[in-house]
C-alpha cells in the first residue's frame, strides 16, 4: 500500500469519502493525519526536485503528445501513452531504436536510388522500377549498403553502448 492509499485509507476510516460508520476520533487523531499528509506531501515536492531530470523529459514528452495525438489533460491518453513507455522493458526499448536506425540507413538508401525522394512502387511506372532495380543491384554490390539494404547497421550490443553513453553523458552533465 502505497502512502497516499494508506492516507485515503484513514481518512475514509474518519468519516470521509461518505463513510457512514466512521470511527470515533479525536483532535490527536486529526494531528496525527495532518502531520502524515503534509510528510508525504513534502517528500513528493522533494521527489518532483530530486528527479529534475525526469521530470523535464515526462513534461516535454508529455505535452508533445498532446499536441501530436490532440488529446487534452483532462483524458488520459497521454499518461496512458507515457506509462506504457515506462512499464516497456529497457532491452525492449533498445531494440526499437535498433529497428529505428536501421530503418533510417535503409531509408536513406531508397533516397540515394530516387536521388533524394522515395516513391512508392505502386506509383512509379514500369520503367522507373527497372531502372531503380539496376541502381539498386549496382549499390549492393557495396557491403555496406547491403548491410543497409538488410537491415542490418546497427547491432543491438552498438546501440546499447551507445545509449549507456548518450545518457551517462546526460545525467553528468546535468546533475
Amino acid at each position: 500500500m502505497t502512502t497516499k492509499q494508506a492516507l485515503n485509507r484513514i481518512f475514509w476510516r474518519f468519516g470521509g469519502n461518505d463513510n457512514s460508520n466512521p470511527f470515533p476520533i479525536n483532535e490527536k487523531d486529526i494531528e496525527a493525519f495532518n502531520a502524515l499528509y503534509d510528510e508525504h506531501i513534502e517528500r513528493q515536492k522533494k521527489q518532483f526536485h530530486s528527479y529534475s531530470l525526469f521530470a523535464k523529459l515526462y513534461t516535454y514528452q508529455y505535452m508533445k503528445i498532446l499536441e501530436n495525438d490532440r488529446s487534452t489533460v483532462k483524458d488520459n491518453f497521454a499518461r496512458k501513452k507515457i506509462y506504457n513507455l515506462l512499464k516497456k522493458p529497457l532491452p525492449q526499448i533498445i531494440e526499437d531504436f535498433q529497428k529505428s536506425l536501421n530503418d533510417s540507413e535503409q531509408y536513406g538508401l531508397l533516397e540515394t536510388i530516387n536521388e533524394g525522394e522515395v516513391k512508392h512502387p505502386a506509383t512509379q511506372t514500369e520503367a522507373e522500377k527497372a531502372t531503380n532495380f539496376e541502381k539498386l543491384e549496382k549499390l549492393l554490390k557495396d557491403p555496406e549498403n547491403q548491410c543497409k539494404f538488410d537491415g542490418e547497421v546497427w547491432d543491438y550490443k552498438t546501440v546499447q553502448e551507445l545509449v549507456e553513453a548518450e545518457v551517462n553523458q546526460a545525467i553528468n552533465k546535468f546533475q
